[in-house]
């Protein structure tokens, strides 16, 4: 937020572990504590944010170093009260282990939003609700992009996106979509059919942290590296939460 003015700067994704509910965006979302307030949209209505959030840290002072790019923040019932249960992900849809990547489609759900086609309202000057992109593409098996990324599978995914061509439902070509707003949004690995008499099933595996130009990749840090990482935190938050309802 700045001059009272708001721009949308990230995407962020709600979960529920260990029956703790989570707000989790890129760590570089949650830098621009740094320059001013920090709001976020639930149920309708614009909250601010409070910098209580667990935050993977800087290298070397800079973020674009930071190759996990990860905040998360314990949610109380004053913000979730109002939310549909079914906007957050639960524990059993979530991938919480390191996996073999899958070599098939996966989608990234966030809020694009180009530094050079804001959208603003002509008498707030603030920027107009922007639409959830819901974006598709293959997982990229090559080790070699993963090198020049500085990632690893172990830690990350990388999903082929291009910024030059997209297809509308119809297949039509449309216009390309800026990856800028996508950040903190999760990427879920859409469900193969194993079997006739199975459902699909889809496993969210993280979230996505930065667009790659040059490899035309988005790259995503996994649940189970983040989670590895809080995993104390999480268990301090279930015990007090324990505690409370006592």
């Amino acid at each position: 937020m700045d001059n009272g003015g708001k721009e949308q700067v990230g995407t962020a994704t709600l979960l529920i572990i260990n029956g703790v509910r989570l707000l989790v965006t890129a760590a570089h979302v949650f830098d621009h504590f740094e320059d001013g307030k920090l709001l976020i949209s639930l149920a309708n209505k614009i909250q601010l944010l409070h910098p209580t959030f667990y935050i993977s840290e800087k290298i070397n002072g800079e973020r674009r170093l930071d190759r996990l790019d990860f905040a998360v923040q314990a949610m109380d019932s004053s913000w979730y009260k109002h939310i549909d249960e079914q906007e957050f992900i639960e524990e059993k849809d979530i991938t919480l282990q390191v996996t073999p990547i899958a070599d098939g489609p996966h989608m990234c759900i966030g809020y694009p939003n180009s530094k050079n086609k804001k959208r603003r309202n002509p008498k707030t000057n603030e920027i107009i609700k922007l639409h959830v992109l819901s974006y598709t593409g293959h997982s990229c098996l090559d080790p070699e992009v993963y090198v020049r990324v500085g990632c690893n599978s172990e830690s990350h995914i990388l999903v082929q996106y291009s910024d030059k061509i997209r297809y509308d439902s119809k297949l039509n070509k449309t216009g390309p979509i800026s990856a800028r707003g996508l950040s903190g949004g999760p990427v879920v690995m859409m469900g193969i059919h194993q079997d006739a008499d199975e459902m699909f099933k889809s496993q969210a595996l993280g979230i996505v942290i930065e667009f790659k130009k040059r490899e035309q990749v988005l790259v995503c840090v996994r649940f189970s590296e983040i989670f590895k990482r809080i995993s104390l935190l999480l268990h301090e938050m279930k015990s007090t939460k324990r505690d409370h309802s006592q």
